[in-house]
């Protein structure tokens, strides 16, 4: 996982980047967890809302994840807990409606 924040003081913005994939040799045959594409995202917001969205973002991970969370004694902490695509997919096809709108 490599991701990077970038503060830019004149114009007040910010940018989170970060990728996703794995483009290491297949193998033959291939391994099942080869990745063959590579994403790369960059996210720019304006820097006096970092921590609007960081609440956001820990409300998200509580509400739809509390089961991927490890106990914390500092609410930053569960920031550390990265939500992979497989628990969004996997959410997706749960029953339960909370669950489900988060892996859509």
């Amino acid at each position: 996982m490599v991701a990077m924040a970038f503060f830019y003081e004149a114009s007040s913005k910010s940018c989170f980047i970060d990728e996703a994939g794995n483009l290491g040799a297949a193998g033959v045959p291939p391994r099942k967890d080869y990745q063959p594409v590579l994403v790369l995202c960059g996210l720019f917001f304006d820097a006096g809302r970092i921590e609007a969205l960081t609440s956001d973002f820990l409300d998200s991970k509580l509400k739809f994840f509390l089961r991927l969370l490890n106990p914390a004694d500092m609410r930053l902490d569960h920031i550390l807990t990265e939500i992979k695509g497989s628990d969004l997919r996997s959410n997706a096809t749960r029953t339960c409606s909370s669950e489900q709108n988060a892996g859509i």
